[in-house]
């Protein structure tokens, strides 16, 4: 092969500008705005500024668990975290019996599909990502050790590390990558609406 040749068959910049990006970037482009608007949630700053209040933090774990709960049997989880949540709200005084009445999300994404459900969990699992610094926020509530706060303590860096590999392997039809990031998009709508409702029913 030639230089020229060799020259000739290397991608110029128009064949890389028409690329299309890879299933991770589509992702974080998708949900970049309303990832923002979850920084800026009220019950999640306050935890992150340690200025919540116990009540207040009650009423937030509840809106929380009221979400997981559903999305973990719809999108074929482990109770991992819901279970977590359960543990903390039990710290803070709610029993069984109460925890049984907490509202639930009644407005789920669609789930139905691997794609679709690899796309939740990026959203999801995402979600838990600085959960230890966000722990270590409340210790003006607990004085020390998990209790009360093992939903945001227990964030597992390794099962973030699976789930990219999971993108990086997932196929590269265009068409898929389209139901990966519905699923992404409509789950965080549907987590940012339950959650905008933290101070209502579920305190």
């Amino acid at each position: 092969m030639s230089a020229d040749q060799s020259l000739a068959e290397r991608p110029t910049q128009e064949a890389l500008t028409l690329t299309p990006p890879g299933l991770r970037a589509l992702l974080r482009q998708a949900t970049q705005d309303v990832h923002e608007r979850m920084h800026r949630h009220d019950g999640l700053a306050a935890v992150m500024r340690g200025t919540i209040g116990q009540s207040a933090y009650r009423a937030l774990l509840q809106r929380l668990y009221g979400f997981h709960a559903p999305f973990e049997i719809a999108c074929g989880l482990t109770s991992y975290r819901s279970n977590n949540l359960a543990a903390d709200l039990e710290a803070l005084g709610v029993n069984t019996a109460t925890l049984a009445t907490l509202p639930l999300c009644p407005a789920l994404p669609r789930l139905d599909t691997p794609r679709r459900r690899l796309g939740a969990r990026y959203v999801m699992e995402g979600s838990t990502l600085g959960g230890r610094l966000m722990a270590r926020r409340l210790d003006t509530l607990f004085s020390q050790g998990d209790a009360g706060r093992r939903f945001f303590q227990d964030s597992d860096a390794s099962t973030w590390t699976t789930l990219l590999r999971d993108l990086d392997t997932a196929s590269n039809d265009p068409a898929h990558h389209h139901e990966v990031t519905s699923g992404a998009t409509e789950t965080f709508a549907a987590f940012e609406l339950w959650l905008a409702g933290w101070r209502g029913p579920a305190s």
